[in-house]
């Protein structure tokens, strides 16, 4: 994962076989210890930005703090949403990803929220996309 002007680019790798593609937010949930996780993820200049957004250290106590209504973590641009380090800050569910729905509901309705905020418009492919998701 590696952090661009206004996207996060994620390098996915399966045998030989390689692929980037570049993400407006990206939603990490997976494993136990999420924090190592997402370190092994980034690259050190990601990790370094989110650092210096952050004005400290990536660890557990700075993020479980900066959880916000959408799940992202506050002062970071690009959104970089952590629904598991939630815990009950946000409500029970989203940190083992019970409520999906909600989830879905409170990043995606964040996010159309913040471009209608900005007064920009989505392009019409995209809504299509988070509508079927939806």
């Amino acid at each position: 994962m590696q952090s661009h002007k206004h996207a996060l680019r994620l390098t996915l790798q399966y045998g030989e076989r390689q692929a980037s593609v570049d993400y407006d937010q990206v939603i990490f949930a997976t494993g136990f210890d999420y924090l190592a996780k997402i370190k092994n993820l980034l690259t050190e200049n990601a990790r370094e930005q989110i650092e210096s957004m952050l004005g400290e250290s990536l660890n557990l106590r700075a993020c479980k703090e900066r959880i916000g209504q959408d799940l992202s973590l506050d002062g970071i641009s690009p959104k970089l949403h952590l629904p598991m380090l939630a815990g009950l800050m946000q409500g029970p569910g989203f940190s083992n990803l019970s409520c999906l729905g909600k989830l879905a509901d409170r990043v995606l309705l964040n996010s159309r929220a913040a471009e209608a905020e900005n007064h920009q418009e989505m392009p019409e492919e995209r809504y299509e996309r988070i509508h079927q998701v939806c």
